[in-house]
């Protein structure tokens, strides 16, 4: 480690008289270093001892070079050789010298294993398969997709443990490709077994090992896959799947009652499928509200179920893409129609984040059916979902569900195709890539208890079907249909003409000459290379990490990075472990987490400030104040604060200029934004338009709110410390939050939901937010920036010329509004501090992509401009202004905003008033306050056992749900 930190690595220090008998071996052989070389021959001019070893060689490499090999030996005199031979090796150099170095040892280890292979060969008996190996003597390289690295470290070690002969290194897959035009070719080149999904480009019978004589000669069950997956279109096996997903088509029940529609049959067919979605379709003006379709914009689900051929015709060689034909041309039209003619599906407004703008539109109930994975279903944990095949379309001739595999396939360059296939069976037989995906053998299915917790009717209807699936296995093919899809919809280019295009990419790409493959050469796992950090961060920023990460590595060729998001669980009290462990609880390096919380988070991190100072480019101003206290613990800096969000006010000003209301200026009241919202609320029932939208959950505004008045709960004038619920200055601000929708009705009541942790909590909301919104019946919202990034992936989407103003507060009143901030630490347990601390400013000097940088000179840079659009000025003009220097950060245990929001329940009912409504809470947080003393819970990884054993009997308001 301090080798690396200092490069003491870069000095070579003279050799003794052990370090030339440890490496006679690699002297003679040419592998020292010329270093190491130079060292070696300065010993030897001024010691005789060691120039004769190096004349004839240590006693006992001289022995094996002068004894004749004899004519052939039993497997157990062979071993017995081996064995007394490394037995008297071990006896004659620990007696030489009990103070070998560690560097001295693992030199000598490596010339055991080159005396244990020389004797192997002087005595094998090559008549007879070869079923006894030494230990470690065959290395293998298995890539798997970056995410699940971890995973298949995990299963590579219940592998070995069961083959002492094999070393198996895990690679992660876009570390080895980077920007390789092709990547199938990378990782046919440099591992011995790779996914098999990059696997079947243009010549993918020369980058795959044919499988089937292994599957033959082997006790292989075929029947345990489905049919559709296993054999290649020429009849080979050329990769064992793991996994799969299965295209489905799900459905939100709810929407169909609401429209008084029945829901469909497994049977049914496109012109029935497209029917009901043009009747879910809701509409208000030019302002879609309701979507009767949504599959974030992929068209292999539905054009796949129109098909009875692959994109590909492998008849040939090499194999010719197919798609300009007929049926396939046939397919996409009907596809695009959707989103044209019939005018029912979701159209993402950025296809770059077409997955997450549609999952927010599912989640907010703004869309009645969407394509959905078989392994996805259970999730909709918020929805009463019901799941269907596929329609069928006319003159099909038989059902045939779209399926994707997921697994591997081994390399015709490795030099152990049968340990290969053995890691490669075995693979087979565990989970797929991550827990919820589908095992691809039957017999791992039921092992597994797989379908338990999982909706019978999606169990049944893919076993069903499992049979009678197919997939695209071409990739190229597969891009290349979605590229088409992509420009004749965004471009308005002739379908027939951008398809023809896409095919002859494919027909070129497959046509290209490369240079045949050389051997797989696996380093053994001891040396694989330093400076290989895991960062984790959150699943937000998970895919946007990832591309830095990559960038990273190209301009910093020594490091590499793994980035990894963790297992999120119910409760938020475990998130500091989450981050500080990635899955597998492999110790994160460095990672992303808000401010800490307890002794127990500080003891865990490094403190920043020695390699701060070092850092010479860095001062004080670099950071927004707000964020610099919030990253000191006991006095040191312990993260280098990264991002943060402040409350701002977002509006539509299209309502305020019908209404003739001005805009809100920067600095405006309380009684300001409240008249506003008066001006601003007009209408009843279905057409009232309101003057402000509250979150999801109001406990969420009533909390920034609250702190407009110039509030703090935190009482420290007692230890442990307290809240004060009762004061005067409270009860005006709840008082005056309830009267908003319960008095002035000039925003709907979403309830609370702060202390309801079942599932789903809240989201119900969601849907009604998305339809007020897109019927622009909202002028203003309040905005911490999620409603900022990524137009049309939020509630607000809809309304594109949105502005921004900063929150309005009490007058006269010192206001400290409540920010959200993350900082970028280092663990005190890793050895790669300096990568890390590399990696970390990388960050600094890149948008984070969500709120404001707190990096002062990328806050002012053209790149967060650019992302925050209108809002950016009033972001930093909020930044500058919020003294967050002021607030103290109330302990977690605490969760004031949680036990807040029983008081904001209670008199939003409207039987309490607020003063009453307080007390009561107040009485209760005291009864939780004083068990969590009694039981001494105070630090994060406690939060479960106070939730069910000091908050539940506390308050009848704290709703668990599902344990």
């Amino acid at each position: 480690m301090f080798g690396r930190i200092f490069n003491w690595r870069g000095r070579q220090r003279p050799f003794t008289c052990n370090d030339i008998e440890a490496r006679l071996v690699m002297y003679e052989d040419g592998r020292l270093s010329p270093k190491e070389t130079a060292a070696f021959e300065a010993h030897l001019t001024g010691c005789e001892h060691c120039r004769k070893l190096v004349q004839v060689g240590p006693g006992w490499l001289a022995e094996l070079r002068e004894a004749p090999a004899p004519v052939r030996l039993t497997r157990a005199e062979r071993r017995e050789m081996q064995q007394a031979l490394a037995k008297r090796m071990r006896r004659k150099m620990i007696m030489r010298d009990f103070k070998l170095s560690l560097q001295n040892v693992v030199a000598v280890a490596a010339v055991l294993l080159i005396v244990g292979g020389l004797v192997w060969w002087q005595t094998a008996d090559f008549s007879q398969p070869e079923e006894e190996f030494i230990k470690g003597s065959v290395n293998l390289v298995l890539t798997v997709p970056d995410a699940y690295v971890d995973r298949y470290r995990a299963f590579a070690d219940l592998f070995m443990a069961e083959n002492e002969n094999v070393s198996v290194r895990v690679e992660g897959m876009n570390r080895l490709i980077g920007n390789d035009p092709d990547p199938a070719r990378i990782l046919a080149q440099s591992s011995d077994i790779f996914p098999s999904n990059v696997a079947f480009a243009g010549d993918w019978q020369s980058l795959t090992l044919d499988l089937t004589p292994f599957a033959n000669a082997a006790d292989f069950d075929a029947a345990d896959f489905p049919s559709g997956v296993l054999t290649a279109a020429d009849g080979t096996i050329r990769h064992l799947p793991v996994g799969f997903d299965l295209f489905l088509v799900a459905y939100n029940k709810a929407l169909f009652d609401n429209a008084a529609l029945a829901y469909p049959t497994p049977d049914w067919t496109w012109e029935e499928f497209v029917s009901l979605a043009a009747q879910l379709t809701v509409r208000y003006g030019d302002v879609t509200a309701q979507y009767g379709w949504a599959d974030g914009f992929n068209p292999l689900g539905l054009v796949g179920a129109g098909l009875s051929e692959p994109l590909t015709d492998y008849t040939i060689d090499p194999p010719s893409s197919q798609l300009t034909e007929s049926d396939v041309i046939a397919a996409v039209t009907r596809y695009l129609d959707l989103f044209g003619e019939d005018g029912v599906a979701f159209m993402p407004k950025d296809l770059s984040t077409a997955s997450g703008e549609t999952q927010s539109q599912i989640n907010q109930r703004r869309v009645a059916m969407w394509l959905a994975n078989s392994n996805e279903i259970a999730s909709y944990t918020n929805l009463d979902v019901g799941v269907l095949p596929l329609p069928i379309v006319a003159n099909q001739a038989e059902r045939r569900l779209n399926l994707f595999s997921q697994g591997f396939a081994v390399s015709p360059a490795t030099q152990h195709p049968q340990e290969a296939w053995r890691l490669l069976e075995f693979l087979s037989k565990q989970p797929g890539y991550h827990e919820d995906a589908m095992p691809a053998r039957s017999s791992v299915r039921q092992a597994a208890n797989y379908w338990d917790g999982i909706p019978s009717e999606v169990a049944s209807l893919v076993e069903n079907y499992l049979d009678d699936s197919f997939e695209f296995p071409y990739a190229p093919t597969r891009q290349a249909l979605i590229q088409a899809v992509v420009v004749s919809l965004t471009e308005e280019t002739d379908l027939l003409a951008a398809m023809t295009q896409a095919e002859s990419a494919v027909q070129q790409g497959v046509s290209i000459d490369a240079d045949p493959l050389t051997s797989v050469v696996a380093s053994p796992m001891s040396d694989m290379a330093t400076g290989n950090i895991l960062f984790v961060t959150d699943s937000a920023n998970f895919y946007r990490h990832q591309t830095l990460a990559r960038a990273f590595e190209q301009e910093n060729p020594t490091l590499q990075i793994e980035v990894e998001s963790p297992q999120w669980v119910a409760f938020s009290g475990t998130a500091f472990r989450s981050m500080d462990r990635a899955y597998g609880g492999r110790q994160a390096d460095c990672f992303v987490y808000g401010p800490l919380q307890s002794n127990m988070e500080a003891v865990r991190v490094l403190p920043l400030d020695e390699l701060l100072n070092l850092e010479s480019a860095f001062n004080p101003d670099d950071f927004f104040p707000l964020t610099q206290n919030a990253f000191s613990y006991d006095g040191a800096l312990v993260a280098l604060p990264y991002q943060f969000t402040v409350p701002l006010i977002g509006y539509d000003p299209t309502l305020f200029d019908a209404m003739g209301v001005s805009y809100p200026q920067s600095g405006w009241t309380l009684d300001e934004f409240l008249e506003a919202s008066l001006r601003l609320t007009t209408g009843e029932g279905d057409e009232k338009q309101f003057g402000y939208i509250p979150s999801h959950a109001d406990f969420l505004d009533a909390w920034i709110f609250l702190h407009a008045f110039g509030v703090e709960l935190l009482d420290r004038s007692v230890e442990p410390a307290t809240a004060d619920f009762t004061s005067p200055t409270v009860a005006d601000a709840l008082r005056w939050y309830v009267a908003l929708s319960n008095t002035h009705g000039i925003k709907p009541n979403y309830g609370t939901t702060g202390y309801d942790l079942s599932p789903g909590s809240g989201m119900e909301n969601m849907a009604d937010r998305g339809i007020l919104f897109a019927a622009r019946r909202g002028a203003m919202w309040w905005d911490s920036g999620s409603e900022i990034e990524g137009p049309g992936s939020s509630s607000t989407g809809a309304i594109e010329e949105r502005k921004y103003t900063t929150f309005p507060v009490a007058p006269n009143t010192e206001v400290v509004l409540p920010v959200e901030l993350t900082g970028l630490y280092i663990s005190a347990q890793t050895e790669e501090r300096q990568a890390c601390w590399q990696w970390l400013i990388y960050l600094l000097e890149h948008d984070p992509g969500f709120g404001i940088p707190a990096y002062r000179p990328m806050a002012q840079s053209e790149e967060f401009r650019l992302r925050a659009g209108p809002a950016a000025s009033v972001m930093l003009q909020s930044a500058e202004q919020t003294n967050q220097q002021q607030l103290e950060i109330a302990p977690e245990w605490m969760q004031l905003r949680r036990w807040y929001s029983i008081a904001l329940d209670r008199a939003m009912e409207g039987n309490l008033t607020a003063e009453e409504a307080l007390l009561a809470t107040q009485e209760e947080f005291e009864t939780y306050r004083q068990c969590v003393i009694q039981r001494e819970l105070f630090e994060p990884t406690d939060e479960q056992e106070r939730v069910f054993e000091c908050a539940a009997p506390a308050s009848p308001y704290v709703v668990l749900g599902e344990e």
